[in-house]
């Protein structure tokens, strides 16, 4: 027996009595029906919005009570060894067995208190026959497809359950067809269980199981009272199919509920405690102030709304982006004055939909596990936790499933159990062992066809096909084994094998055949294999899930494939199931009439009929008191309110209102992965819906009125009203007090008989889904192919197994728990395919210790066999990593895998730009690691060295999607992404930065693997696990490029050792360009212009590059000025020149917009698209003007435009020499600024004293042909003695106004001479200075808005980076690189935050 471990899951049966009973002295033994509102109308079932009088009862008064009074519930024991609980497989909330016959006599529940404390023990008394023909709804859920799309306090327009409404006009297919094998499944599920058998555990946790307290079903060791688990063995046959499936059984459970466990214990230890005070307790959500809002009644089932605060939260939460209570999420309950010590309720996040989360106070809908502990009450306040580590919804339907095997035959069970090593052929085949084979191949130079082929005894030997050898054997192995079990190392095409095998099979799919089950971990690897399919077989379907396809998939799901067609299904469980619903809600409605939202006072006959006040006393209250009141209308009406006065006031709802100003939490970057998980439960398989949301009428919640309160106990308050038949002789400071007791009182029973409503509609939700299923079953059955994810085969299981499948073929089936694939095997399967690679990533596990010996729950069935030496076949030649990369798994694999040829093609696999045919490499450092704040490792140098080598990359071609970055740790991939995103350059981009773990089955050209631990004691965590290497070693196609402490992980991991030795060329095989050393402390750069090697150190240093090396590139930009960057490997159409416009517009005014920019007349206030052409008003903008652009015109105009700007340069520059200062600086500001100089005071004070003599420059050349690293070419000539501009005391330039690519604010600028500019009070909106040089070129500095108590810096020039700084903000542009062809570059400062745009 394997060793013990504490586990909590529920009793088997729990009978149970109604809250806290009234004073049976207030009981009536006869009641008459007395309607003092005969005009008490409910929602119409198919149409909310308009009121109906119900069938059978139209007032609360009219309805029979009485079962529901305390003394009408005798409190007697049942003896009943049939009294059990049984499984079940609907995903609806459901609570334990209540008969309503007449054969229950009596029902009763023990508490006893002990060392494991408080203990609920429940036994009972029932007609055997009564039971077995009502299933257990305990074990029933609702459907999945109705949702709340409306938050109305009332009940919203629409219906109450949603019809088929067509048109008429539609083309409408019937179908007819009737099977009960769904029907009877159900019932199957239903059967009775010994209580002390793990069969009777329900399907939620119990409060007791939640608070640590054992169930009878559990396992005890006598020794100590700890449960007793049995786990995962690995090697060798299991004692039987009983053993074997609760093993897995009790590993779930106890998987799913440890974490709520071990948090409802830590709150109820540190009961005022904030979510951030518990350690490790990143994963745990505590919300306070919760109240009961509104009951919303959807076919799923009756679903309580609750708001909620934050308050221990502490701040806003991004919803949208949170994994915070999703669908299908187990919360814990506990009243606020209690928490957690004497009551606990389990329930189940129903919907969350972003309306109602997003306000203020936020709202959920949650299913109460069972109907017993249902409560109504809006004032009672309470404590909500969850645990989001482990997602109850994924794992409750295996769990069932494996329940419902044990009264079911099981295939396989030879192999599975018994772990028979021999495998046969599948009965199928073996009845009919020759296939038609000619889809995978054909006979090669004219050899005997394979139309034909006895598989079994004569595959062929050396046919034609595109598959390898051990690709042809890995087929014949799927095709020939009842049991095929196929391994494929990263890159040996195991889908591409899965694919061939499906074809074959479908080639041979005869008419009547079942179809062929395909089922994969995650949605996205799901919807890659049918993508395959798709191209050879239009009939499949895709069930389950929310595909993020818009094609072929996304038309092959159930949903659309249902559209436009009609289904007969005669006597099927979903339209009577329906009525029924319909019938109980309107009985709910009445019941929660006196405590809905609008209504006035609780009527005093309802109070008589519910025992609580005699006929003498309501009689009192209608007379009033005949000394002080007179009876008017108001009186007749609500004597009560009269009798109250003011001791009874009007209550509003008091629901707390969080205020955390603009402090939000963290977004959750995993959430996407978790959305998905939940959009697979809540997949719209059966009706058009938002998966977030729960649709069906609502009825808000609240007590219109209560009393004051006052010094008096429920007794005293009990012997008043017994003592006293005239209710106005009560004194009238005690009315308020009273009437509150009535109050709670009447809740008490209304409370009981809604439950026992609930219990009932909770079995026909149950009944409503699996009719769905009837109706689904004749649509699949004309398919081939059905797909659905490892989650879904436990879902749909009664659905998949009415469909009688034989064939069931399930990929990543190493990284899939065994549990769920064991769901898989229905009565009908004969043949069970198993494709996978235990030596990547493992399942999952919520909690750790479950990963580690006895239990083993992360190793899956796939390893088992593999490990028990069943049979199975292994795919050997990859194709994916170029061979310098694939050499890093010889460690894991050996030499059992080896390169296609076509993997050493560099027209295949091109070497990575930038690098000089290197394309691996080990970067290690000795940066220190961190923890954030979730406890997550993360490293920030290693995080910036990362980031900056991606910017290289791209510089130098790549894209974005063309990199993905891998990391172990959640932590970093949070901090890399937000660096990402941050960076100038990338800040716009997508980035693809995922944890290892994530990222099974995918690949890319290049990976960036970021390592993270570097620390001095020798943990490495994660990185030692040998799977998870696998995988991080095996994604790269190109290039693979990694950062971490080296010497760390080889002194820790053998693994790893192997693989830094295997960098280091001292092992294996050694790359075929240099250099053989592939571990480096500094990272090599190589220049793809000029072979240049740039070492990098850290982070930083990728700043003095853009993408080649230091050189100055000099060659001149398509519009006439020169590049001012240094070498890059990009061209020059995509950098945005921001040197000052020399375009004259259409209007006749010169252009004020930068180079690169949109031509922008600031007079006429105008834009303009065209960029080309360069305007002129003496050249003329009409017909002719633009009909000569194709043809060169701009050109033309570009000449004559930069001729007339020569000879104005000529000219100021004289005018300078004469001692004209003024004219040349208005001349010199107006190019630059784009304002004329007396329309800016703030420039005007900042104008130059000049002193260039008189020269002459040649005209502006044009760039084409010119090397644009060649500095001779940059069209700089003529010489002058212009005054050196300086920044704070630096010389930016000598002999000509040129400045360094940097960024300058007013407050930096000074010129020398005699006069100083100072800052202006008013900034002016203008996005470069560019002053005159005597060379034809024009050099740019970006003007910044100084702001107050912010810092900037002049982060890097064209020959290397600045070191000065200012107190201004400084908004400066960046290097560009667009997503989109063609988009241009920022020819400025590329470490900057944002390009300026005063437009």
């Amino acid at each position: 027996m394997a060793g013990p471990t504490k586990q909590r899951p529920p009793p088997a049966f729990v009978h149970y009595t109604f809250g806290a009973a009234p004073d049976p002295s207030f009981t009536q033994t006869t009641l008459s029906a007395l309607n003092p509102n005969p005009e008490l109308l409910v929602p119409s079932p198919s149409n909310p919005s308009q009121k109906i009088r119900p069938s059978s009862a139209t007032s609360l008064l009219d309805m029979d009570l009485v079962p529901f009074f305390p003394a009408r519930t005798p409190v007697l024991p049942i003896e009943s060894s049939e009294s059990v609980a049984m499984p079940s497989f609907s995903s609806a909330p459901s609570g334990p067995v209540v008969s309503h016959s007449p054969s229950v006599d009596a029902q009763w529940t023990k508490v006893t208190k002990g060392k494991k404390g408080t203990q609920i023990s429940s036994k009972g008394k029932t007609n055997a026959n009564s039971l077995a023909a009502q299933p257990d709804a305990s074990s029933l859920g609702g459907e999945d497809i109705e949702m709340n799309t409306a938050l109305q306090e009332r009940f919203t327009p629409g219906k109450f359950h949603k019809r088929d409404l067509r048109n008429d006009t539609m083309k409408q297919e019937v179908t007819k067809f009737r099977s009960n094998y769904i029907e009877q499944y159900l019932k199957d599920s239903s059967l009775p269980a010994d209580p002390r058998s793990w069969l009777a555990a329900p399907e939620f946790p119990t409060p007791e199981e939640a608070q640590d307290v054992n169930e009878p079903w559990m396992t005890v060791d006598p020794a100590d009272g700890c449960v007793v688990m049995r786990g995962n063995q690995i090697k060798g046959a299991r004692a039987s199919k009983d053993e074997y499936l609760q093993a897995h059984y009790e590993m779930l459970r106890e998987d799913t509920v440890r974490p709520l466990r071990e948090t409802i214990s830590w709150v109820k230890n540190n009961p005022d405690s904030r979510e951030d005070q518990r350690q490790f307790g990143g994963n745990m959500g505590l919300y306070e102030k919760v109240k009961i809002t509104a009951m919303t009644f959807s076919v799923r089932g009756l679903a309580i709304r609750v708001a909620f605060s934050l308050g221990k939260v502490g701040k806003n939460i991004r919803w949208e982006q949170s994994k915070r209570l999703i669908t299908g999420s187990l919360v814990a309950l506990s009243p606020s004055q209690d928490m957690f010590k004497t009551k606990c309720i389990i329930a189940v996040v129903a919907a969350r939909p972003l309306v109602g989360l997003q306000s203020n106070p936020p709202e959920i809908d949650l299913f109460f596990a069972r109907p017993e502990d249902i409560e109504i009450d809006p004032q009672m306040e309470f404590v909500m936790v969850e645990e989001r580590a482990s997602f109850f919804e994924a794992t409750r339907h295996t769990m069932l499933a494996l329940q419902k095997m044990m009264g079911e035959s099981f295939p396989l069970q030879e192999h599975l159990v018994e772990v028979l090593k021999d495998v046969e052929p599948p009965q199928y085949l073996q009845n009919q062992p020759k296939l038609d084979l000619t889809t995978a191949m054909s006979p090669k130079n004219g050899g005997e066809g394979l139309e034909n082929v006895d598989v079994i005894n004569h595959w062929p030997t050396d046919p034609k096909t595109t598959l390898d050898k051990s690709q042809q054997k890995a087929l014949h192995h799927i095709l020939t084994k009842r049991l095929a079990t196929v391994q494929g190392p990263p890159g040996t095409g195991k889908t591409h094998v899965s694919v061939m095998a499906l074809k074959i099979m479908l080639q041979n799919w005869r008419i009547g055949d079942p179809p062929i089950i395909i089922a994969c971990q995650t949605n996205h690897a799901l919807d890659q294999l049918l993508r395959h399919v798709s191209e050879f077989e239009p009939h499949f379907a895709r069930l389950g899930g929310r595909s993020k396809e818009t094609g072929i998939i996304k038309e092959r799901t159930l949903f659309n494939l249902k559209q436009g067609k009609r289904i007969n299904f005669p006597h099927g469980m979903r339209g009577p199931a329906r009525t029924n619903m319909d019938a109980l809600s309107k009985d709910i409605c009445l019941a929660l009439s006196p405590i809905e939202l609008g209504k006035g006072l609780m009527d005093h006959n309802l109070l008589r009929k519910l025992g609580l006040l005699t006929a003498a006393q309501c009689e009192s209250l209608e007379k009033g008191d005949s000394q002080w009141t007179t009876a008017h209308a108001d009186s007749e009406e609500f004597p009560l309110k009269t009798w109250g006065g003011k001791q009874i006031v009007e209550n509003k709802r008091d629901l707390h209102r969080d205020n955390f100003g603009f402090e939000f939490e963290e977004v959750d970057l995993e959430f996407e992965q978790l959305k998905e998980l939940e959009a697979e439960n809540n997949a719209p398989d059966d009706a058009e819906q938002d998966y977030e949301s729960l649709r069906g009428a609502a009825i808000s919640l609240c007590d219109a009125y209560v009393g004051r309160p006052a010094t008096l106990t429920d007794d005293e308050i009990k012997r008043m009203l017994l003592g006293q038949d005239d209710m106005w002789k009560i004194n009238s400071r005690f009315r308020g007090a009273v009437y509150n007791y009535l109050l709670g009182q009447a809740k008490i029973i209304l409370l009981g008989f809604l439950r026992s409503k609930a219990q009932a509609y909770y079995l026909h939700a149950a009944k409503f889904k699996a009719g769905g299923w009837e109706h689904d079953q004749i649509i699949l059955r004309s398919q081939k192919i059905i797909g659905m994810t490892t989650t879904g085969l436990s879902k749909y299981r009664a659905l998949v197994a009415a469909l009688k499948p034989k064939i069931v073929l399930i990929e990543e089936a190493a990284e899939t728990m065994e549990a769920p694939v064991i769901s898989a095997c229905v009565p009908s399967l004969e043949h069970l395919i198993l494709v996978g690679d235990h030596k990547q990533l493992r399942p999952q596990c919520a909690v750790k210790d479950l990963m580690t010996d006895p239990f083993n729950l992360n190793v899956s069935l796939f390893e088992r066999m593999v490990e028990n030496e069943v049979e199975m076949s292994m795919l050997k030649r990859q194709r994916r990593m170029i061979p310098e990369v694939r050499r890093l798994l010889k460690p894991i694999y050996g030499s059992s895998i080896f390169d296609h040829p076509s993997m050493k093609d560099e027209s295949v696999r091109p070497p990575v730009p930038g690098m000089g045919g290197v394309n691996s490499l080990f970067f290690t450092h000795y940066w220190p690691e961190t923890m954030d704040e979730q406890m997550s490792s993360t490293n920030q140098m290693e995080a910036d060295m990362i980031v900056g080598f991606f910017d290289y990359l791209c510089l130098n071609g790549m894209t974005e999607k063309q990199i993905t970055v891998l990391t172990f740790y959640n932590g970093q991939r949070k901090l890399l992404l937000r660096k990402l995103r941050q960076h100038p350059n990338l800040g716009s981009r997508i980035f693809k930065v995922v944890t290892v773990d994530s990222y099974q089955g995918e690949e890319n050209d290049v990976i960036l693997l970021s390592l993270v631990r570097s620390n001095p004691d020798g943990k490495i965590g994660f990185l030692g696990v040998e799977n998870r290497i696998c995988v991080a070693l095996s994604r790269a196609k190109r290039g693979f490029y990694l950062f971490g402490n080296g010497e760390l992980l080889a002194g820790e991991s053998k693994i790893w050792a192997n693989v830094v030795s295997i960098m280091a060329g001292k092992k294996g095989d050694v790359p075929a360009a240099a250099p053989k050393c592939r571990i480096v402390f500094n990272f090599p750069l190589v220049c793809s212009n000029h072979a240049r090697k740039t070492w990098i150190k850290d982070g930083s240093d990728f700043e003095v590059t853009y993408g080649g090396c230091d050189k100055p590139c000099g060659a001149v930009l398509a519009c006439g000025h020169p590049c001012l960057l240094t070498c890059h490997p990009f061209e020059h159409d995509m950098i945005e020149c921001q040197e000052s416009c020399v375009r004259a517009l259409p209007c006749g005014h010169p252009c004020k917009a930068a180079c690169g920019d949109r031509c922008t007349c600031l007079i006429c206030n105008m834009r303009y698209e065209k960029r080309s052409a360069v305007w002129d008003k003496s050249v003329g903008s009409g017909q002719e003007m633009w009909k000569a652009c194709p043809d060169g015109g701009a050109k033309q105009d570009d000449a004559v435009l930069r001729k007339k700007l020569m000879e104005l340069d000529l000219a100021a520059a004289a005018a300078s020499a004469q001692g004209d200062h003024d004219l040349r600086d208005r001349y010199l500001l107006d190019q630059a600024v784009g304002i004329k100089t007396h329309e800016n005071p703030a420039i005007e004070a900042a104008r130059a004293k000049a002193a260039s003599p008189v020269v002459t420059a040649p005209a502006l050349t044009s760039s084409s042909g010119i090397d644009r690293n060649s500095a001779s070419q940059n069209g700089v000539s003529g010489s002058g003695s212009l005054a050196p501009l300086k920044i704070k005391n630096r010389i930016v330039s000598k002999g000509m106004f040129s400045l360094e690519k940097g960024f300058i604010s007013f407050e930096d600028l000074a010129l020398s001479g005699e006069r100083k500019s100072t800052p202006p009070t008013t900034p002016s909106p203008v996005k470069a200075l560019s002053p005159l040089k005597v060379a034809p070129s024009f050099n740019t500095i970006v003007i910044k808005t100084p702001t107050k108590n912010t810092k900037t810096a002049l982060n890097k020039t064209a020959t290397g980076p600045a070191k000065s700084s200012t107190s201004a903000k400084t908004v400066t542009t960046a290097v560009k690189r667009p997503s989109a062809p063609g988009k241009p570059i920022a020819q400025t400062n590329r470490k900057s935050e944002q390009l300026i745009d005063f437009d």
